[in-house]
């Protein structure tokens, strides 16, 4: 029996990449603010920053889906980023958000990027940031 050549062995995605926008894709389908906000990072015990960031990407995600269709996705993890392009990207989701994140998901309709999720890794799994700096805690 032939054995695997190492690159055949390596999945294209890590399963918390993959997990993450399996996820994602569910919550968008309808969009769905309750799934969307399953992805959301929780900064403080009362989950309301998350709630807030739910609804309004629910209502991103519906326009987005009413004016031009199907959404696709797109992903990058800072830490599989060289040097350069991470130090880029790092300082554009520093505009996005408040928080660290370690990476970030795009939604594209028609090859144009509409929206721009920053993430963080909360353990093996990845969630949605806060948007902006209003009355979120650290």
């Amino acid at each position: 029996m032939p054995e695997e050549s190492p690159a055949s062995q390596v999945p294209l995605l890590p399963d918390r990449v993959d997990r993450f926008l399996k996820e994602l894709r569910a919550a968008i389908s309808k969009p769905d603010a309750a799934l969307i906000e399953a992805l959301c990072w929780k900064p403080s015990a009362d989950g309301k920053c998350a709630k807030a960031e739910a609804r309004r990407l629910a209502k991103v995600i519906e326009g987005i889906q009413h004016e031009a269709g199907a959404v696709s996705l797109g992903f990058k993890e800072f830490d599989r980023l060289p040097p350069q392009s991470r130090a880029r990207w790092e300082a554009k989701v520093r505009q996005l958000t408040r928080y660290e994140a370690k990476g970030v998901c795009f939604l594209y309709v028609k090859g144009i990027v509409r929206c721009v999720l920053p993430l963080t890794l909360s353990g093996e799994q990845f969630l949605i940031l806060p948007s902006g700096t209003e009355s979120t805690t650290r």
